[in-house]
């Protein structure tokens, strides 16, 4: 990631994996990103709601639905899976081990040694693969958990609302039905959809903080990488919606394949099923890249080595 000292190009130095306190790192960093997954997860429940809905049948848009869930479910109904999804937070710190290495390695080699957008387009496609293995079996249980209690536009209960069950129920019922192999129903399309949307995101945002810098020079550092991670959330949420729908419909639908999910999905809603909760993803991509960055420059500085500090002041 890009630290807030402006390089001779114009643009932001990176903070070293080698100029970080791990031990503070590894404090830090978890603890700060339990109050960013708080804050974010309610539109992120939104968009999986929105994205495998048929057409109009609960909601009909973003606003609508968190006006359903907060009338018909209360709160508690943006936070349900939570728990579960929080265990997200192991495969978090893997995902970020992994970046911070691929870079450091990654950079020795001849092709990339110049390139940094290539570095952080690499790092983010192994940090995704690596953190996929671990989040896909979370992924699948909290999206079952979220899609409890929804319901229709007319207000009755409808689809996966028949049952409310805690974590531990779900998974049951996941290892009954299909064995070990249901806890990773859509790994493939999981893989297919976050290692390119991260490794845009990281192209992208690897560029974007010197176009801002140019266009606001006087503009703080901190404002100009929660601009870049905004607009780096915009790009690779909208090239990669399609794939995202079809993945959260092959997991909670426990559709057969890739193939047949995007056949359902095309009988149900035609070419619009490419933008199916679009509007959902960008505005929880826009404040999930906005504040994740933000809180990850800032836990990178946070844990800088006594004797690094002076190098990025």
């Amino acid at each position: 990631m890009q630290a807030e000292v402006a390089s001779q190009d114009g643009g932001l130095r990176p903070i070293g994996w080698e100029d970080l306190d791990k031990r503070k790192f590894y404090v830090i960093g978890p603890s700060t990103f339990f109050m960013a997954r708080f804050v974010l997860y309610p539109p992120m429940l939104v968009k999986t709601r929105l994205q495998v809905q048929r057409r109009g049948s609960h909601y009909t848009g973003s606003f609508d639905a968190f006006r359903q869930i907060l009338k018909y479910e209360g709160v508690r109904g943006l936070y349900k899976g939570f728990l579960m999804n929080s265990v997200g937070l192991v495969a978090g710190q893997c995902y970020i081990t992994t970046y911070e290495l691929s870079k450091h390695y990654i950079k020795e080699l001849p092709v990339l040694r110049s390139s940094n957008t290539g570095q952080n387009l690499v790092g983010g496609a192994l940090a995704s693969t690596v953190a996929q293995t671990i989040i896909v079996p979370v992924d699948v249980i909290s999206q079952l958990q979220m899609m409890q209690g929804q319901t229709s536009a007319s207000g009755s209960a409808a689809g996966h609302a028949s049952t409310k069950s805690p974590a531990s129920a779900v998974a049951r019922k996941i290892y009954m039905s299909h064995g070990v192999q249901g806890f990773y129903r859509g790994y493939g399309i999981s893989l297919l959809t976050f290692v390119p949307t991260n490794a845009l995101w990281w192209a992208s945002y690897s560029i974007l903080p010197g176009m801002v810098k140019s266009a606001c020079p006087d503009c703080p550092v901190q404002i100009v990488q929660a601009m870049s991670g905004c607009v780096a959330g915009i790009i690779s949420a909208t090239i990669t919606n399609p794939i995202d729908v079809t993945r959260a419909k092959l997991q909670v639908d426990a559709m057969p394949s890739i193939g047949s999910t995007v056949k359902v999905l095309w009988k149900e809603d035609g070419v619009a099923f490419v933008s199916k909760g679009l509007s959902a993803r960008l505005m929880s991509s826009m404040l999930t890249s906005t504040i994740v960055i933000s809180c990850y420059e800032s836990v990178k500085r946070w844990s800088l080595k006594d004797e690094c500090k002076h190098l990025y002041r």
